[in-house]
């Protein structure tokens, strides 16, 4: 049998047309390399009318109790490891952040519980895709001699980026209903440039009561209260298209 590498695991990835064909290469490119748990997180980006909602997290291997525990005990809500990862460019150890100042203390806590249940050992890889929307990968391994090498770290950390870069694809963000006319749009990228109501009446040769206006639409369509969270939105939504 042909080794599955790298590039055969891109290859796949690129070429799955459902989210379980994408699940299946990947799951035998990363169990055939000695991981024992995986789990998936992918996070909407900022300006997203989904930032701040549940995001979507997938996991192969993990005991079911402790599947059930991080759910109804809301581990997730003190898990530092995902937030943490969107921090950092490489791949690191869960354990390297043990008594790092960047934990709160109930973060340091559930660093405590997850080694307490023989589940500390394993990598964190941050993966990260078009427009913000990036996320997070999670290693877990039985035992630390079943750890990788730091050349080890950076294969797996391409091929998790080979799977997210498909995810992406296969599962595009839900867009906004609502369009902004071409007159909406033009205030919006004024805006953008921190123009006040008043200079974008006088670029677009309008009265300020029609920039008031379009203003006021832009906000209800994109469902904002404050000029930044719109011009943020409007270019993750792809409004301007």
């Amino acid at each position: 049998m042909k080794e599955y590498d790298l590039i055969t695991h891109g290859l796949a990835c690129r070429e799955a047309e459902t989210w379980q064909d994408l699940e299946g290469v990947t799951l035998r490119f990363l169990l055939d390399r000695g991981v024992d748990m995986i789990s998936y997180r992918h996070v909407a980006p900022l300006g997203s009318h989904l930032a701040g909602k549940p995001t979507a997290v997938h996991s192969h291997g993990f005991p079911e109790a402790w599947i059930h525990r991080y759910a109804n005990s809301r581990l997730y809500d003190i898990d530092p490891i995902p937030r943490l990862s969107q921090a950092r460019t490489r791949p690191f150890r869960w354990l390297d952040l043990s008594g790092s100042s960047e934990l709160t203390a109930q973060e340091a806590t559930f660093l405590e519980i997850l080694e307490a249940e023989g589940l500390a050992n394993g990598l964190a890889v941050p993966v990260f895709g078009p427009h913000g929307r990036n996320g997070y990968c999670g290693l877990g391994y039985e035992s630390a001699g079943k750890m990788p090498t730091r050349e080890g770290e950076m294969l797996l950390s391409l091929a998790c980026h080979q799977f997210h870069w498909r995810y992406c694809e296969l599962r595009p963000l839900p867009s906004l209903p609502a369009r902004l006319s071409q007159r909406e749009k033009e205030t919006l990228r004024l805006m953008a440039k921190g123009a006040s109501n008043i200079q974008i009446a006088e670029e677009m040769g309008v009265t300020t009561s029609t920039v008031d206006t379009n203003v006021r639409r832009c906000f209800q369509k994109l469902g904002v209260n404050d000029r930044i969270s719109a011009v943020l939105r409007a270019i993750v939504e792809g409004v301007y298209d």
